[in-house]
């Protein structure tokens, strides 16, 4: 029973819960209606940007890791990182796309330079312009911005407050899942955790070279596995490499879920250990140090940007998600130690045997 138990959460946690996680945001979506006027810059991170036709920015836009859809007219310079742009209004100022796609509409109109890098350009007529660092190039299909109309102030819209909230809502969600993980993980697999936790606290300094070698030695593997895959796509070869890295992608995020939770583990065990609590000790300061792991330092990410908190807590991330991957790297899951005690015990065996020889 407890088995199947195991099983269904961990589907649960696998399949469902992600969903749920990478969905929070969208539950405030950045919306600029109609006849709204907004007299600021606007930053978005993992938030996508619509600005409907009639609204009017008086500022710069920066978007990070999400789409621009733009009617209305922008009076500033647009910068939009990992995501895709769709113009069809006016711009005053630069147009900069990093990875992402540009597409005009019939009122797309740009007053200043357009760069894209590793994406296209595509007009209403079905025109595709390859971009790449073409400044002083102006596109001969954009015209020029009329002049501004007079600024009212109408009010301006709350772009700070649902980009806040989408951004909390998802380190909820987060937590909850990590949590969830965390108390599966000490429930079903307790010894293969305690390998990993061994690992994280005495050999801290090689978990986090190995976590970082990992990482990179991911991130370098996978885009060549990506390219190499997209070649045989267009020569019509197979999709032979995207279930390597699949896979590949599969296990270095199950590497950093156990490795986070082992050492929110410690930290559990630190913070408790004198603490009378009742049902498994293992479980209940594996799941609390993990809760407490991931939410305060996410919750220390979300302060304003011009403090120097978030960069902390930022870096604090990175060096706990290092050693907890490179101590889950160095175990093989959890599965064997580290250091290696095979062989210690055979020579601790080989001593055994030269003392029951009797002696010359």
């Amino acid at each position: 029973m407890m088995k199947r138990l195991s099983v269904a959460l961990a589907l649960f946690f696998i399949l469902v819960v992600p969903g749920v996680v990478w969905a929070a945001p969208a539950f405030s979506p950045i919306v600029i209606e109609a006849d709204e006027i907004v007299n600021k810059d606007l930053q978005l991170f993992s938030d996508s940007l619509t600005i409907e036709a009639g609204a009017i920015v008086n500022g710069n836009i920066t978007v990070v890791g999400g789409n621009a859809d733009i009617a209305g007219s922008v009076n500033g310079d647009i910068t939009v990182m990992g995501g895709s742009v769709t113009l069809d209004g006016p711009v005053a100022g630069n147009l900069t796309i990093f990875g992402g796609n540009l597409d005009l509409g019939a009122n797309a109109d740009l007053k200043g330079e357009c760069v894209t890098l590793g994406g296209n350009v595509t007009a209403t007529d079905g025109a595709g312009i390859n971009c790449t660092s073409t400044r002083n190039l102006p596109f001969p299909f954009l015209g020029t911005v009329p002049p501004s109309p007079p600024v009212v102030d109408n009010g301006s819209a709350e772009i700070g407050d649902a980009a806040s909230a989408g951004r909390f809502a998802g380190l909820l969600g987060r937590t909850l899942l990590l949590s969830g993980l965390a108390w599966l993980v000490a429930s079903v697999w307790p010894a293969h955790l305690a390998q990993v936790k061994k690992a994280a606290q005495e050999r801290t300094a090689a978990s986090g070279v190995v976590g970082l070698l990992t990482t990179a030695a991911v991130a370098s593997l996978g885009a060549i596995i990506a390219i190499i895959s997209t070649l045989l796509v267009i020569i019509c070869v197979g999709l032979l490499g995207y279930p390597v890295l699949f896979a590949m992608g599969v296990l270095f995020a199950l590497a950093g879920a156990l490795g986070w939770i082992a050492v929110g583990s410690i930290l559990g065990q630190r913070l408790l250990h004198n603490s009378d609590m009742k049902g498994n000790r293992l479980v209940n300061t594996t799941v609390a140090g993990t809760a407490l792991l991931t939410f305060g330092l996410g919750l220390l990410q979300l302060l304003p940007a011009f403090l120097i908190v978030p960069i902390l807590a930022g870096l604090a991330t990175f060096v706990v998600f290092s050693v907890g991957l490179g101590a889950a790297t160095l175990t093989l899951f959890g599965r064997h130690p580290y250091p290696a005690e095979a062989a210690a015990a055979g020579s601790r065996k080989i001593d055994d045997v030269l003392a029951t020889l009797p002696e010359k």
